[in-house]
């Protein structure tokens, strides 16, 4: 199986690259990896073969799209560049860019695209639009900028295509994907290191019996509405709840507990079902390397 691989050079797109040949060996799965970036990498893969350009490039991909049999598309303009892009080329980047990828996957015969989008068409920018709650794929839309709104664009879009053309469109939606040396209590609700995310996309190109799916990628976490109320004032507490003994590893590692990590838990399993993907690395997987076990 060959996968077109858009924005290979960024963190997501590595990530990717990096999990392919574990991914295929754990499944049995013959995988080659075409990577599209504007820039090329400062080391080149052996498990990618590299092509410098753009994924609105028609030409570029006409010579590429027609020896893959999937499309997994990270690159798109994101939240960093409200600074310096305008609403127009958002949309004429990220909607009329996929439109250009979707029209080449049509016309030769590439049925699974894998899309990344953003949580923040649930949250925000702020990450409260929503308010404080439990999300998942029912709660309704909250876009407050042009980003986010393109993305939620972008799924619309795919859906058309698969009703009319055939596509098999997934949507993930990604909370923050995390750089090493994160805050491990980013892993009860607010983001995932790249590797996981990575995964979740790769268990995407090969998921079974898909016609459009829009899928939350998050934490695996057990907080609930409760507990985010109760975290506005006692954090500790709620982490007490559900992990004892862990707010001592967290104060001997110098970790903070702030109320803002608990904001808004995603239930991530409807993701889990579909792509038959979970998260490897949880709050609880970071307290037992730490030596925490629950029968302390």
């Amino acid at each position: 199986m060959k996968i077109l691989l858009t924005g290979s050079n960024g963190l997501l797109g590595q990530a990717v690259i990096d999990q392919v040949p574990h991914f295929a060996k754990r499944h049995h799965i013959p995988l080659e990896v075409i990577g599209i970036d504007l820039h090329e990498p400062a080391n080149l893969s052996p498990h990618c073969e590299f092509h410098q350009g753009s994924y609105t490039d028609a030409a570029l991909l006409e010579q590429l799209i027609p020896h893959c049999d999937a499309v997994i598309h990270t690159a798109s303009l994101h939240g960093n560049c409200l600074k310096t892009h305008t609403p127009t080329e958002f949309v004429e980047g990220n909607v009329g860019g996929l439109a250009t990828l979707l029209e080449s996957c049509v016309k030769h015969n590439v049925r699974r695209f894998v899309f990344s989008s953003t949580m923040e068409i649930l949250v925000g920018r702020d990450w409260y639009a929503s308010g404080m709650q439990r999300l998942d794929e029912t709660s309704p839309p909250h876009c407050d900028s042009i980003y986010s709104t393109s993305k939620l664009l972008c799924e619309y879009l795919g859906a058309d295509y698969a009703r009319r053309f055939g596509i098999e469109f997934l949507a993930l939606r990604y909370m923050n994907i995390e750089l090493p040396g994160y805050h491990p209590l980013q892993l009860i609700s607010r983001g995932n290191p790249a590797s996981d995310v990575a995964l979740a996309n790769l268990h995407a190109v090969i998921a079974p019996d898909v016609t459009f799916e829009v899928l939350l990628v998050a934490p695996q976490t057990p907080l609930t509405n409760q507990d985010i109320v109760r975290a506005q004032t006692d954090p500790l507490a709620v982490i007490e709840t559900h992990w004892p003994g862990a707010a001592l590893i967290l104060q001997e590692n110098g970790h903070t507990a702030h109320s803002h990590f608990f904001a808004n838990p995603i239930n991530i399993s409807k993701t889990k079902r579909v792509l038959k993907w979970e998260p490897a690395h949880t709050f609880e997987s970071w307290l037992i390397s730490q030596g925490w076990n629950r029968s302390n």
